[in-house]
């Protein structure tokens, strides 16, 4: 669940009274985000954090509950069985480790350290915080958020430090490499980059000495707002709530001036100021399509100019071939970016708009309130940072089915306009010419990632919704009474990549289907059909005697509502309205693998 409720428009210029009042109001309505519960390990203080954590929480959708660890405690919390921080089942567990404290030596006593000690401290570090995370592994599947070290404002060596491999500044990045390099061992842990943090918001705004030697609290409230505000960038990015279309304006956003106007020679782009502002701003859109954000133009324009600029300028980074579609007209903006999500069959929860229009942003805020909206500066030179800060396409991981993204919906117009070409011929004909072949596989380390990603953000053909981490993925798919079997779709315009999971459950001689998902990308080819027979085929192979399935109604999942009974299932007693049960025995279980289908299956483990 997203909002954009406009309360929260200018929350970064609020005070932190003006914060603690809107939480209030957001706190009394229970209806009011989805519940989120939130753990912190720590050595310094963070109790400030907490308004800011749930201002940005309640922003996207979320209700934050906050529980701190004691201080200085975060050991002896995490291998205490049965305690009341592990009753608590945080999903999201952050570990704050200030290096002043983990480890005086490397940041107060350096200067005074041989190589050898600098290489055994930073080995202790390294070994206390995978020991940490293992532990935490042993008791809980919850994604993990890791401060890494910032490095001094003032090294130890002074001004020679900067002149050496092995001074103390040198010695933390590395260590900061280290530690991310070791966390790949563990699942579910993502990196909180506070050095980075510190330096983009700079020094004296991050870091108060002063409420440090008080209260061991090190960070300013812009430091703690820029922490928050990371912290919710990862859990975003973990629940799914990526955005995953950013639709774009073009006179005065993509290049200066308007192109109707002074004609695509007299439009700024280019390689000197202030061309260059723009097309710095291109690149960081290019980059965004390279990470897999799909990328559409609205634009209140001449379609022929426009498509001259992207196809002749010779200044301009982004071409026709970035773009999955297109709305150049003079219809209102807003109903453009409807048309556009339905065309990529998208939910607005997932689409983008960036205007320098102050009237465009404020019309599509009010009329599409689910689009995350972004009105640029008046200034260009801005632009690109107010891409890269506002964290909407923020992933914890990029696949390869995300980096080809783009080529995927450019394949899936080639199928429509094929469909079209074939006129008369029936579906059947058209999915025979499509050769769409399948495969069946068991997950792996390959493809734990995107399957993580699928439960977390596919909602239309996803029969219980349920959401899990990459932690939870590998878990299941190392247990033996647990079956996750993967979907790669291709045919005859590409590869649709990995599009489909489903989880079983094998308990005694029955077996659950936990998840059971498919991308909105293969609907229709009868790829949920060869899916449902796999997971029979899975149960079979374990000697099970029934099959059981379960139905969770969500608001966007009403299209699946029938699939069970479809197949045969009888719904049991234990139905209810928030979870509808079915049943199959199965021997009588019948194959529903459309003849079109070429079907690859490797056995389950």
């Amino acid at each position: 669940m997203t909002t954009n409720s406009r309360r929260f428009d200018s929350m970064d210029e609020l005070n932190y009274h003006e914060v603690m009042r809107l939480v209030t109001e957001c706190d009394a309505d229970m209806d009011c985000g989805v519940p989120i519960k939130l753990a912190f390990l720590r050595n310094i203080t963070l109790d400030s954090i907490i308004p800011y954590l749930k201002l940005y929480g309640f922003a996207a959708g979320m209700r934050l509950d906050i529980a701190m660890g004691d201080y200085d405690n975060a050991w002896a919390q995490a291998m205490a069985e049965n305690s009341d921080w592990w009753r608590y089942e945080p999903n999201v567990i952050c570990i704050c480790l200030k290096l002043e404290t983990l480890n005086p030596r490397l940041t107060y006593a350096y200067a005074s350290l041989s190589a050898g000690q600098v290489r055994q401290e930073v080995e202790a570090v390294l070994s206390q915080l995978s020991a940490l995370i293992a532990q935490i592994r042993r008791q809980s599947n919850s994604l993990i958020l890791l401060h890494n070290f910032e490095t001094p404002i003032f090294p130890a060596l002074g001004l020679a430090d900067l002149q050496l491999s092995n001074g103390q500044l040198a010695t933390i990045r590395r260590l900061n490499l280290d530690l991310l390099e070791r966390m790949q061992a563990h699942s579910g842990v993502a990196i909180i980059d506070v050095d980075a943090l510190q330096a983009r918001v700079g020094a004296a705004q991050w870091l108060d000495n002063r409420t440090w030697h008080m209260a061991r609290a090190p960070y300013r409230r812009e430091g703690l707002k820029a922490l928050a505000n990371e912290y919710m960038k990862a859990i975003r990015a973990e629940r799914g709530c990526a955005r995953k279309c950013l639709v774009l304006d073009c006179d005065n956003t993509l290049w200066g001036g308007i192109v109707g106007e002074v004609g695509v020679s007299g439009i700024q782009v280019g390689s000197t100021f202030p061309g260059s502002t723009y097309q710095e701003f291109q690149k960081a859109l290019l980059d965004l399509h390279h990470r897999g954000v799909l990328l559409a133009i609205c634009s209140k324009n001449n379609e022929a100019d426009v498509l001259e600029v992207f196809d002749t300028h010779p200044d301009m980074v982004l071409r026709r071939k970035h773009l999955v579609a297109m709305r150049i007209n003079w219809k209102d903006k807003a109903k453009n970016i409807s048309e556009i999500a339905d065309e990529l069959n998208i939910g607005l929860a997932h689409m983008a708009f960036v205007d320098d229009s102050e009237f465009e942003v404020n019309l599509v805020r009010y009329l599409l309130p689910e689009v995350a909206v972004l009105r640029l500066s008046t200034d260009p030179s801005d632009y690109r940072k107010q891409i890269q800060a506002c964290g909407w396409f923020d992933t914890l991981l990029i696949s390869e089915t995300d980096k080809q993204r783009t080529d995927q919906y450019r394949a899936e117009r080639m199928r429509k306009e094929a469909r079209a070409e074939l006129g008369d011929a029936s579906l059947h004909d058209y999915l025979a010419y499509l050769q769409v072949e399948v495969s069946m596989f068991d997950a792996d380390e390959f493809s734990v990632p995107r399957i993580a990603q699928l439960t977390q953000r596919t909602n239309q053909f996803n029969l219980t919704t349920k959401r899990y981490s990459e932690a939870e993925i590998v878990a299941m798919a190392t247990a033996e009474n647990h079956i996750v079997r993967a979907v790669r779709v291709k045919d005859r315009f590409g590869d649709s990549g990995l599009v489909g999971v489903a989880i079983l459950h094998l308990c005694e001689q029955n077996c659950e289907i936990d998840t059971f998902l498919l991308s909105c990308r293969v609907l229709g080819r009868g790829v949920e059909h060869a899916l449902l027979d796999d997971c029979a085929l899975a149960a079979g192979e374990r000697k099970c005697h029934s099959l059981f399935g379960t139905y969770r109604p969500t608001a966007k999942n009403g299209q699946v509502s029938d699939f069970f009974p479809c197949h045969g299932f009888i719904q049991t007693a234990e139905s209810s309205e928030e979870a509808v049960r079915y049943r199959m025995d199965m021997d009588d279980y019948i194959q529903r693998t459309p003849n079109h289908l070429s079907v690859l299956r490797k056995e389950t483990k």
